[in-house]
């Protein structure tokens, strides 16, 4: 019978944010911030001519207060950024409207751009800068006088076309042309729409498949890309006006009472569980170095289709299709009228909003030919006067933030479907952006050291200790990762919620918090900088740089947890094991593999020569064989020597019996002593492993003398291994009971 095991992939923690102040409790930053309040409150406080006690409780109502404040922080920022962001918008609340022009709450008149993007932006147009024609600089080389000469050639003034309705001047968008959307921040960015596929239903074996078909592709993709997921409740007017026409059609009583129940019942799913969704990708051109200036659009339109074509056949082997347009540029409208005005979009389909803005053109005598292509999907109202929540056209959205450490750091195959389907309203962006390996690697070898010399400096019992601990583990696996041919990426979840009230939003943004917390993972509201949330939020792969910074969280391109098993197993064998002597082991284990043809993909367990069946799995005695290899991990060698020569050699045997038996008995009773704990955690990996095979199947997981595992003669990598058990075996259509004699033995490891 063949095993369908499910994979876990690794999200390792930020390698770069290892360190802290003040036992692991405060941030750097907030930490000074508060020393420097403290002190600009407390010393005059302290020179006041009062009573030591008067002066004492000032400062307790006074210094204190702003020191914890800014030891804290406010929504996971510094006290410091959180004023500037609060100034920040501020100075930005407005109300944008096709009727009038920005006005504030007081009523004053504002540009309509946010400060933060007004440099970006030329002037205003006025009669100094029309007479300034557009120049570009040439050079000409004079091979006589040896030397180059520089001269400007001036090009054909633009016309500048004014549209209609004042927000298309706000949407980040030049135009739409060749299938692709200029920027005004002069990037080039292709949208495709892609067919998804329903990757739950899949068996293992296909979502593999699935998962190294995209890695392929995310090798070859341009370095930014966004995945969107847009929500929406699906109209069913249309279909009901059919079956409405074939019942007045109908003659049989019979037959029209049958139609009739089921038109109530399209009413009443329609009304709640009716959604449809659509899967976007989005990417940028990156210009190549050597560009020759003056090609650079002639450039991007050939590289973004190349790119969109290599999309579509790499996706094609993933099982989705990419959907083809007889008119892109149409197409890419009607995705940005989708997003931008989501009530207008289901009141009017978007071939009439072109009939519309062409008739107000026609009315105010404009030309019809230069109609920018803003005016095709710019809403007619936006209320950017919330610090929690943003209002375009009537519609209520607010935005959610995974930070860079509310990740969970063991995820099944398929963890993001938890978003994708939240329900109506719930929107996700991901961004990923691929870095540079060179570069990582180095990043990655300069902290580690870094990060090894304060570890030494750092009592075990200090709770900085746990997070150097957590970043020198990270880094190691992100430095293996990265040698064994696998891509260094920063990933962004920006997740958006609407509602067409404030009470719906607020309810949703609560049990999206519910939601995400009983995943194991935390989220942050993107209080007073919605508006940035927003723009991010466009399928323009441009998250705003402090959302960016806030939230990133390294990935690899794949990040299989299989040998992370082993190392629970080798850390119960030999406790006292170093970091170094940690990735030592971690090589040979990846060397031992390697020597069967076992590598990273999943597809190497198969055995050629036996089709349908797994390789033969390397025994302990061929780790040995490798350890013996090197003095640095001579040690290993001799401390397992006693499980592959030694009086447990047993351990260094393949398996002998059949494991597809109704019922097996794993005998453990032999066992004494640091073999006791080992043995049992091999028996419970493998039952776990049982357990998860097949979701429809019930089943229990008992564990006697669970001290065993997460009392103090285990650690910490073995009890998270249990804990993980009893978190997630309910998806697994089974439950797990843990029997001990004394319940201190569950608090006896920290």
């Amino acid at each position: 019978m063949e095993h369908e095991q499910r994979d876990s992939y690794l999200i390792p923690p930020n390698f770069i944010e290892g360190g802290t102040l003040m036992g692991g409790m405060f941030k750097t930053r907030n930490v000074i911030e508060a020393g420097i309040l403290g002190a600009a409150v407390g010393l005059p406080v302290m020179s006041l001519g009062l009573s030591l006690t008067a002066r004492i409780i000032i400062l307790c109502l006074t210094a204190l207060p702003l020191v914890l404040l800014a030891l804290i922080g406010v929504g996971g920022s510094s006290l410091s950024g959180f004023i500037l962001l609060f100034f920040s918008y501020l100075r930005n609340r407005r109300v944008l409207s096709q009727d009038a022009p920005a006005r504030g709450r007081d009523g004053k008149e504002l540009s309509m751009l946010p400060t933060w993007s007004r440099g970006k932006k030329s002037a205003p147009d006025t009669g100094e800068d029309e007479a300034q024609l557009k120049s570009r600089s040439r050079f000409q080389v004079d091979l006589k006088e040896r030397k180059v000469n520089q001269f400007k050639t001036f090009l054909d003034p633009e016309e500048k076309v004014r549209p209609l309705n004042p927000l298309a001047d706000y949407i980040p968008i030049e135009k739409v042309a060749n299938g692709i959307i200029y920027t005004r921040d002069h990037r080039y960015v292709k949208l495709i729409e892609v067919v998804p596929v329903n990757f739950l239903l899949r068996s293992a074996r296909e979502q593999r498949s699935i998962i190294y078909s995209f890695i392929s592709y995310l090798k070859i993709a341009p370095v930014k890309v966004q995945f969107k997921v847009l929500t929406k409740r699906a109209d069913i007017n249309r279909h009901m006006d059919t079956v409405r026409r074939e019942l007045a059609q109908e003659t049989d009583e019979r037959c029209r009472q049958l139609q009739e129940d089921y038109l109530r019942l399209i009413q009443q799913l329609g009304s709640r569980e009716a959604i449809t969704r659509r899967f976007f990708l989005v990417f940028e051109h990156e210009p190549l170095p050597g560009t020759k200036r003056g090609q650079e659009e002639a450039e991007a339109i050939a590289s973004l289709q190349t790119a969109a074509r290599t999309a579509a056949n790499y996706l094609r082997q993933c099982g989705n299709e990419v959907i083809s347009h007889e008119n892109e540029d149409e197409a890419t409208c009607e995705i940005l009228y989708n997003i931008l005005c989501r009530q207008a979009s289901n009141e009017r389909p978007f071939p009439q909003k072109v009939k519309e803005v062409l008739a107000e053109y026609m009315v105010a005598g404009r030309p019809l030919d230069t109609i920018p292509s803003n005016d095709f999907y710019a809403p007619s109202r936006i209320d950017l006067t919330h610090g929690r929540y943003i209002c375009i056209d009537g519609v209520y959205y607010a935005y959610l933030l995974v930070p860079s450490d509310g990740y969970k750091a063991q995820v099944p195959a398929g963890w993001l479907s938890l978003l994708v389907n939240a329900g109506d309203g719930i929107d996700m962006d991901m961004f990923l952006s691929r870095q540079p390996k060179d570069r990582m690697i180095r990043k990655l070898g300069q902290q580690l050291r870094i990060n090894r010399s304060k570890i030494k400096e750092t009592s075990d019992t200090n709770t900085d200790f746990d997070d150097l601990d957590s970043a020198i583990r990270s880094g190691y696996l992100l430095k293996d990762g990265l040698s064994n041919n696998e891509d260094f990426y920063y990933l962004n979840l920006l997740i958006t919620i609407t509602a067409d009230n404030v009470d719906d939003l607020e309810w949703k943004v609560a049990e999206m918090k519910k939601l995400l917390l009983s995943q194991d993972m935390d989220i942050q509201p993107c209080s007073f900088c919605e508006e940035q949330a927003f723009l991010s939020s466009l399928p323009l792969v441009s998250l705003e740089r402090r959302l960016y910074e806030r939230s990133k969280r390294n990935v690899l391109t794949l990040g299989a947890a299989k040998i992370q098993r082993l190392h629970i197993f080798f850390s119960l064998l030999i406790p006292d094991m170093n970091h170094e002597e940690r990735q030592l082991l971690d090589d040979a284990l990846i060397r031992t593999y390697a020597k069967l043809g076992i590598t990273h993909e999943n597809s190497t367990l198969d055995d050629p020569d036996r089709p349908g069946q797994y390789r033969t799995m390397p025994v302990l005695g061929d780790l040995y064989e490798v350890l013996k290899e090197s003095q640095d991990t001579r040690r290993l060698a001799n401390i397992i020597n006693r499980l592959v020569n030694g009086s447990a050699k047993t351990f260094n045997q393949q398996t002998n019996v059949s494991l597809d038996n109704k019922y097996i008995v794993l005998d453990i009773s032999e066992l004494t002593g640091d073999l006791l704990t080992v043995g049992m955690f091999v028996a419970l990996d493998f039952v776990w492993d049982k357990a998860k095979e097949d979701r429809t199947v019930e089943k229990a997981i008992f564990i006697d003398e669970c001290w065993q595992l997460i009392g103090a003669s285990s650690n910490r990598l073995a009890a998270e291994f249990v804990l993980e058990i009893f978190k997630i075996i309910r998806g697994y259509g089974g439950s797990a009971i843990c029997a001990t004699q004394d319940l201190n033995d569950f608090f006896a490891l920290e």
